[in-house]
């Protein structure tokens, strides 16, 4: 089984850097590797106390594999809006019409 790196809130402020199964996606789905989680204002609270463990809902990244019903999206472009619990090194998200993933792929990357 692969495996990739997921960061998760241990108790107030504190975080560890745990092993997790890599995710697999099914046809509806996209996997996409995170480049880059900022933390929002809305997670501060949750980390701050500890009450909050899966944080990272601020990410963009490059989809790396995209399920057969997926549409308008490829392997390769670079995505914002992936949703909660990025930061780790892969997510899975999911095209549906309420979904803000957006491709940005026009955008500088300075």
């Amino acid at each position: 089984m692969n495996m990739m790196k997921q960061i998760v809130a241990a108790g107030p402020k504190h975080n560890i850097i745990k092993e997790v199964p890599m995710p697999e996606i099914n046809e509806g789905q996209m996997l996409v590797r995170v480049t880059l989680t900022g933390m929002c204002h809305s997670e501060f609270y949750g980390w701050h106390t500890g009450t909050q463990k899966i944080l990272g809902h601020e990410s963009v990244g490059v989809v790396e594999q995209v399920g057969a019903r997926v549409k308008g999206f490829k392997v390769g472009y670079r995505v914002t809006g992936l949703g909660g619990g990025a930061y780790k090194e892969y997510i899975v998200v999911v095209k549906t019409g309420e979904a803000e993933i957006r491709a940005i792929n026009n955008t500088s990357r300075e």
